[in-house]
């Protein structure tokens, strides 16, 4: 199982496609080092052994501090970048030599048609040769229509590098693409694959404001997550129980995406569209329609991902602070 911090929701671009409308004034809503801390800790006394780094773009942070504590868990590391900060090979090396010191074993490079209209294609190109020089572990999301054949040219990646290719997930910004951006497939296409989502949530996510899910994919479905209270010192065995006891947690379990769309048929067939992008455009539209009872309290954090008041992060951060002084008693 994955610890997955979403550093933060800002971003260094601001690009037409990002489904949680990342940009760069929402880097106010971040995770701190103690909050990052705190929360690899708690992970780790629970038996997760990996923690991933993501976003909006985690490298507008200092990530070492917390990247030393996961390293001395002998935790595995991961990060996720768009690599604005590799300006040139020497830049991307240092960094990249630095953070491996730090801990890293992979990075994972967002890059693709989107992607290139807001950042040169050479801060890729040398993040990704700096990461192979140094036998650091690499996979490179891509979204865009392009055959794979020309992706894998175009970027000068491997086959085992590309972790994805497909549309855009038609939510945050890309709800504002033109429909020649999206491949659509109709129903019956994924009532053949109900592994995807099936088993138990290989993730659990932390997003800035105290929420928290446990995720079955790598995406994050907002119907998912919970509000956490890290006051209570077993906080992350309450946020397990209710994912372990929820009846929408449950049924995704067991019965995927295709089960997803069939349950949908025979109550509210009034929800399915004629076609969709991909498994994750169906589970974002019919995972929360089909079971109102457990998100009928969503806050506002989850419907925008716009994050919690300042206020509140204050009052949170003091609260982390008190509980370094107390523990340093």
């Amino acid at each position: 199982m994955m610890l997955l911090l979403i550093v933060t929701l800002g971003c260094s671009v601001e690009c037409k496609h990002c489904c949680l409308a990342c940009e760069p004034q929402k880097s106010i809503y971040n995770l701190d080092d103690a909050e990052m801390i705190y929360f690899i800790e708690s992970a780790h006394n629970k038996g997760i052994n990996c923690v991933g780094f993501s976003g909006g773009e985690p490298m507008l942070y200092d990530l070492r501090e917390p990247m030393t504590v996961a390293q001395k868990l002998e935790m595995y590391i991961d990060v996720r970048t768009n690599a604005y900060w590799a300006e040139s090979y020497e830049i991307a090396y240092s960094i990249l030599a630095s953070m491996k010191d730090n801990g890293l074993k992979r990075l994972g490079l967002s890059f693709d048609n989107y992607h290139s209209q807001r950042l040169d294609i050479n801060y890729f190109r040398n993040a990704l040769q700096a990461a192979r020089a140094l036998s650091i572990d690499i996979y490179v999301d891509w979204i865009g229509l392009e055959l794979r054949a020309e992706i894998l040219e175009y970027l000068g990646t491997t086959p085992a590098e590309l972790r994805y290719a497909g549309a855009p997930l038609r939510i945050g910004r890309a709800t504002k693409l033109n429909k020649s951006c999206f491949i659509s497939y109709p129903q019956d296409a994924f009532l053949s694959i109900d592994g995807c989502g099936k088993e138990d949530a290989p993730f659990l996510t932390i997003y800035p404001g105290e929420y928290g899910a446990f995720h079955p994919c790598c995406w994050v479905n907002p119907a998912l997550i919970r509000e956490i209270n890290t006051q209570d010192n077993d906080w992350l065995s309450t946020l397990q129980d209710d994912m372990e006891t929820s009846p929408m947690v449950s049924f995704l379990r067991d019965y995927g995406i295709g089960g997803l769309i069939r349950k949908a048929r025979q109550e509210k067939p009034e929800l399915l569209k004629p076609y969709y992008s991909h498994q994750c455009e169906v589970c974002y539209d019919l995972l929360g329609e089909l079971f109102p009872q457990e998100v009928q309290d969503m806050p506002q954090y989850i419907e925008d991902f716009k994050g919690k008041s300042m206020e509140k992060k204050a009052r949170q951060k003091a609260r982390l602070s008190q509980r370094r002084l107390d523990n340093e008693r």
